[in-house]
């Protein structure tokens, strides 16, 4: 009767402890519930920014090469100018050596008066050489 008593005594009390057990228990379901769900955001979180790193650092290759090609294709437009500014160079500089003989050669056509056609005519081979010449001395003239 006495260890019946004591039951008694000891139920109430397991009761209200249990009571308090299985609420602490609900509450950390809770807690872990909403911890499980922020870990799942943040995980998908993490997951798009890792995408958008991604595909930020798929840019800056794509950008980079773009902008390695762009150099390069720069670099082959000033060699290029270079050697036309070289071959203008060249050009002028042969230009002015053309000019300087023609010059001359006018000097000399202009020292030697009026060429005597018929002299050339005996001397040359070929009458349309002569013809040629004369066409020559008139632009000369």
């Amino acid at each position: 009767m006495l260890w019946m008593a004591m039951a008694s005594i000891n139920t109430p009390a397991t009761a209200d402890q249990q009571s308090d057990y299985q609420r602490q228990v609900n509450d950390i379901g809770k807690q872990i519930t909403k911890i499980t769900q922020r870990l799942n955001a943040n995980q998908a979180l993490l997951k798009t920014e890792r995408e958008k790193l991604l595909a930020t650092e798929q840019k800056i290759n794509s950008l980079t090469i773009e902008l390695s090609n762009t150099t390069a294709e720069i670099n082959k437009q000033r060699r290029q100018l270079q050697e036309l500014e070289q071959q203008a160079d060249k050009l002028h500089a042969q230009t002015a050596a053309d000019r300087a003989t023609l010059a001359a050669l006018v000097r000399q056509r202009f020292k030697q008066g009026n060429p005597n056609y018929l002299k050339m005519l005996l001397n040359q081979q070929n009458p349309y050489a002569v013809g040629r010449l004369q066409n020559y001395y008139a632009y000369f003239a």
